[in-house]
């Protein structure tokens, strides 16, 4: 609850090696009660004079619950130009992304701050500005993402004024337990659960069967990078929730070695801990080596 920003760090890539969007990513602190709406009628040379007389019909932004690289701040971006991405545009003279929304951000308290992103300047460093509605406490921060190009995202405190690394670095983990806002509940859109997310380059592929929690075989499995590959669904509850034995996960990580993952207990949403255990997978049929990476854990 100590952020309410996430800002990606990584760099830009240039079609068609890569799509721009990974180094613009802005998400926000949703499941802790952060929301982001874009002040319509309004743009950066109206930030001091912003204009909330129609802000109750704002309609709140969510971040990609399937995609790391689209988060609330960029899903007001013109689909039709892959160099809009929301909260800004690439400037084809300066060759920086310029800001042209201004967003207003509900604070888990209900109050509120509007925050524009005046510039990520030649793919190096973000300028971004904040401050309360009647422009009170006006903040600022210069972000090099030089200073933090081992991780993915950096993320912003805007109620205590900081910039906080709240993650590993980012060839150091693959998977995330989590809290998030999920968009595949029936009935139940933007739902807030506990799940698991992948990093980028790791990828899952799921198990549904009898010998699902048993079997090393993952021949014929299609592998996918999708951040809720393996999400939330691998629990189910009718007043008490219940762990099937009849699904896992096979997960391919960063440096391609294959994990078999089977979810055996998960206390509920108040505590979030989840049990499961992990064995390191061989190709199917390959090797008779005893494997030794064999634990359970709870986290």
């Amino acid at each position: 609850v100590d952020w309410q920003l996430a800002v990606s760090v990584r760099p830009t890539p240039i079609p068609p090696s890569g799509t721009p969007i990974t180094g613009v990513t802005v998400r926000i602190n949703e499941q802790a009660g952060v929301s982001a709406a874009v002040a319509q009628g309004n743009n950066a040379s109206t930030f001091s004079a912003l204009d909330t007389t129609t802000m109750g019909s704002w309609k709140p932004l969510h971040d990609s619950d399937t995609e790391l690289d689209l988060g609330a701040l960029n899903s007001n971006a013109d689909p039709s130009n892959q160099f809009a991405f929301g909260w800004g545009k690439y400037d084809n003279s300066s060759h920086n992304v310029v800001g042209d929304s201004v967003y207003v951000i509900t604070m888990p308290d209900s109050s509120k701050r509007k925050l524009l992103i005046q510039t990520l300047a030649l793919d190096t460093a973000y300028d971004i500005i904040y401050s309360n509605l009647d422009n009170s406490n006006p903040r600022s921060f210069h972000i090099s993402k030089a200073k933090y190009a081992d991780y993915n995202f950096i993320y912003l405190d805007l109620k205590n004024y900081a910039i906080k690394i709240k993650e590993p670095k980012k060839t150091d983990w693959d998977i995330l337990f989590t809290r998030y806002t999920a968009t595949d509940v029936p009935s139940l859109p933007f739902y807030k659960t506990v799940g698991v997310w992948l990093n980028k380059n790791t990828t899952a592929a799921k198990v549904t069967g009898p010998t699902a929690s048993t079997s090393d075989d993952f021949s014929g499995l299609t592998f996918s990078s999708a951040l809720n590959a393996i999400g939330w669904d691998w629990k189910s509850f009718d007043g008490t929730y219940h762990i099937p034995d009849t699904i896992s996960y096979f997960i391919r990580s960063q440096n391609t070695n294959r994990y078999h993952l089977t979810f055996t207990g998960f206390s509920g949403a108040a505590t979030g801990a989840i049990a499961f255990h992990k064995s390191a997978a061989l190709p199917y049929g390959v090797g008779i080596a005893d494997v030794a990476d064999d634990n359970s854990v709870s986290v």
